[in-house]
């Protein structure tokens, strides 16, 4: 069991078949345990695996962004989330890649030809309005949600920033 997380009333359990659903706060199964992998529902979406692609399910366990991507991370406060389908990109809510996918980033699983890069997997894309991604071949960069790089500095290494209120 998680913990509930992002303001959310459920947390991912798996149930006793090896798949991963949601529960309440009351231990009620929400979201049956179907899903091969999910991550935690963060601006009312959670990633889901369920056959052979990532997607975004709502708190009904419905897919509202359909199971496409090779890869997905959690909504920012902003409204995007990490996709990969070769690279990393981000998608908004409603499914549109709106930051094409070209950064080696990742929130939830090892980057093994650059394992450095873990460093960018203690986020969930955007915080304050910056996004650490390792661009090919140039280094790590800071982007907004518009794709722009912040600066025209790479760096060899880089933190991510933190949330501030």
């Amino acid at each position: 069991i998680w913990d509930f997380q992002d303001g959310s009333t459920l947390t991912i359990t798996e149930g006793q078949n090896n798949k991963f659903g949601f529960i309440d706060g009351r231990g009620n199964w929400v979201i049956e345990p179907i899903f091969k992998e999910v991550l935690p529902f963060s601006e009312g979406l959670a990633p889901a695996y369920l056959k052979r692609k990532w997607g975004f399910i709502n708190e009904n366990g419905e897919f509202v962004i359909e199971e496409r991507f090779n890869g997905a991370g959690t909504f920012s406060k902003n409204g995007l989330a990490p996709i990969r389908t070769g690279y990393w990109g981000f998608t908004n809510k409603e499914g549109e890649i709106v930051i094409d996918p070209r950064y080696f980033i990742t929130t939830h699983e090892p980057v093994k030809a650059l394992p450095y890069i873990k460093i960018a997997m203690e986020t969930n894309g955007f915080v304050n309005g910056w996004a650490l991604v390792f661009k090919v071949d140039n280094g790590f960069v800071f982007i907004n949600d518009k794709g722009e790089v912040l600066g025209d500095k790479r760096f060899e290494y880089a933190a991510p920033f933190t949330e501030v209120d």
